[in-house]
């Protein structure tokens, strides 16, 4: 049988499948983006219990196999960095984190960088100081740089198709320095996404969740 493995992780995607169990990915910094089977996980409590659900940091182990899906033997919840009643527009912002690292992170390899930035994104939204709009800009641009696909700045006029004026650039100069974004920009986001389109081929399916629940809130 294979040795037991152990980290904190969080659920990305997961898929009911048989009578109880779920399919799901999780990334892991240590082991990176990987699929499990979690037997028997609508039905265990004492195994899995709250814990397995987006948005949650547990520790998690798990038995890998040579081929197909590890096992997920058991979660354990460490925090949940969204809070008790995150808003919508931070649910919807915080599923496009967790897309981000499913399409991004290669499969099977560490990914430390990746883990923290969408943990340290959820954490953001949690504690409410930063608007959503602000957050989500910056995380876009993180997990481009981190697939080494960010933009030149320098050359930026018109990317996929959109022109930018200097408002936005600066939004995405703040954003590509670390720095607070003072004044998100819509445009700005948009074009990021249309980015992440052409190279994935397809829109995120996460993309304008955000804003469209908060003008269902609203």
């Amino acid at each position: 049988m294979p040795a037991l493995r152990n980290g904190h992780a969080l659920l990305l995607k997961a898929t009911d499948t048989g009578d109880d169990d779920k399919a799901v990915t999780l990334l892991s910094p240590e082991f990176g983006r990987f699929g499990a089977l979690a037997r028997h996980a609508r039905a265990s409590k004492r195994r899995f219990g709250p814990a397995l659900q987006p948005f949650c940091l547990f520790e998690a182990a798990w038995r890998p196999r040579s081929s197909g899906l590890a096992f997920l033997e058991s979660v354990h919840a460490l925090e949940f960095p969204l809070g008790a009643e995150p808003g919508l527009e931070s649910l919807g912002s915080a599923y496009l984190f967790l897309e981000l690292a499913h399409e991004l992170c290669p499969q099977a390899e560490p990914q430390p960088a990746f883990f923290e930035l969408v943990l340290s994104g959820l954490r953001r939204l949690g504690k409410g100081v930063e608007s959503a709009p602000a957050i989500r800009l910056s995380m876009l641009w993180g997990s481009l740089n981190l697939a080494g696909l960010a933009p030149d700045l320098e050359s930026s006029a018109g990317w996929a198709g959109m022109k930018l004026d200097p408002k936005d650039l600066l939004a995405l100069q703040q954003a590509a320095e670390g720095r607070p974004i003072l004044e998100p920009r819509p445009r700005a986001e948009r074009v990021l996404q249309e980015l992440l389109a052409l190279h994935l081929g397809r829109p995120l399916r996460t993309a304008g969740l955000a804003e469209q629940l908060n003008g269902e809130a609203l």
